[in-house]
């Protein structure tokens, strides 16, 4: 029982770091960010759980079922967070504009939780030249000898010192990548 405890406890200070200081100092009223550093707020249970029990691999139990680390750490953080994450959304009258996030919505709106970017942001990075550098013929035969290059050297290092022999078939992507380079660079057209 003590270590279901400690990962109760440990999940309970999670929490309270993220709903007392994180979510109001940091995040505000940005529900988009909040859901997805919520992912970052699961994560550390179950990292400090695979820490703790990545070895040794206990069976936790969860009122009358047998659970191993992970799957506890999970089922527990979702039954302690989901009704604290309720009681936040209401008292900082986020319920409406969270749950909006998610219904469907028309296409391309930037309202919809999977909206990463306005059109209007995009065509700014799109027409953005101080990039220009780096889509000239030379520069893109560079990055991409150079990264062939840091796989090869990587693969061999890892292979002489017997780590893994897997690690061999990482000059597979050398092989296939390495004939192509590109003609010219992005967004121009030959005449």
């Amino acid at each position: 029982m003590s270590n279901e405890l400690l990962v109760i406890f440990y999940i309970l200070a999670t929490l309270a770091v993220a709903y007392l200081w994180f979510y109001p100092k940091v995040i505000g009223e940005n529900v988009k960010l909040m859901a997805w550093m919520d992912v970052l707020v699961t994560g550390i249970p179950v990292a400090i759980s695979a820490l703790l029990f990545w070895e040794s691999d206990p069976t936790l139990r969860l009122f009358i079922f047998d659970l191993n680390w992970f799957f506890f750490t999970v089922l527990a953080m979702f039954a302690i967070e989901f009704p604290i994450f309720l009681l936040y959304l209401r008292a900082r009258g986020l319920s409406e504009k969270y749950w909006a996030m998610f219904r469907v919505a028309p296409k391309g709106s930037p309202d919809a939780a999977w909206a990463s970017a306005s059109v209007k942001s995009v065509e700014k990075q799109l027409n953005d030249t101080s990039w220009d550098g780096l889509r000239t013929r030379g520069a893109k035969t560079f990055l991409l000898a150079g990264s062939n290059i840091m796989i090869l050297f990587g693969t061999g290092f890892l292979f002489m010192v017997g780590d893994n022999a897997w690690a061999s078939y990482a000059l597979i992507h050398i092989l296939l990548i390495s004939p192509v380079v590109p003609a010219s660079p992005i967004g121009q057209v030959s005449s």
